[in-house]
C-alpha cells in the first residue's frame, strides 16, 4: 500500500528530490501524471512519473527507468512508483503524461514545448488512425449480425 501524500507535499518532494537527481543524471524534465495529478487518489493508487531525458544522453533508456525509479522510491520511501521514460513511450501514453500532468521540473522550457507539441501531434495522428480502424471493426460487426 503507497503511502497517501497530499498534491502539494507530494509535488514539492517530487522538485526537490528532482532538482537533485539533475546534477547526476541527464533529465531534462519530470511529470506527475495518474491519479495523484488528476486528485483520483485511492488505496491502490501509485506515483505515476514521466521523466524525459536530455536527448543527447548516452545512457540506455531501460538503465536509466530502473536507477531513477529505485532513486525515487528511496527518497519517497514508497515502492508504488510507476516511472516512464518518456522519451520511448507510446504516442497515448506520452500525450496523457504531457498533456495531462503537473510538470514538477523542466530544465529546458523549449524542450518541453517541443515535446509537447510533438506528443499532441502524434496522439491526434494515431487517434485519427484508430477511429478508422474501429469504425471498420463496428461496420464489419453490424454486417456480420444483419447476414445471421
Amino acid at each position: 500500500m503507497a503511502i497517501e501524500w497530499h498534491k502539494k507535499e507530494l509535488v514539492a518532494k517530487l522538485r526537490a528530490i528532482s532538482e537533485q537527481l539533475v546534477e547526476k543524471y541527464p533529465i531534462s524534465f519530470v511529470i506527475l501524471f495518474g491519479s495523484y495529478a488528476k486528485g483520483k487518489v485511492n488505496n491502490l493508487s501509485d506515483i505515476d512519473l514521466g521523466v524525459f531525458l536530455n536527448r543527447d544522453s548516452k545512457i540506455a533508456y531501460f538503465d536509466s527507468l530502473l536507477t531513477l525509479k529505485t532513486l525515487f522510491e528511496e527518497q519517497l520511501k514508497t515502492e508504488q512508483i510507476d516511472l516512464v521514460i518518456i522519451n520511448n513511450a507510446p504516442p497515448v501514453l506520452k500525450f496523457e503524461i504531457v498533456a495531462k500532468g503537473i510538470l514538477i521540473y523542466c530544465k529546458d522550457r523549449n524542450e518541453f514545448d517541443n515535446q509537447y507539441l510533438q506528443a499532441c501531434s502524434e496522439y491526434f495522428d494515431f487517434k485519427f488512425i484508430l477511429n478508422r480502424n474501429y469504425q471498420y471493426v463496428r461496420d464489419k460487426i453490424r454486417e456480420s449480425a444483419s447476414n445471421e
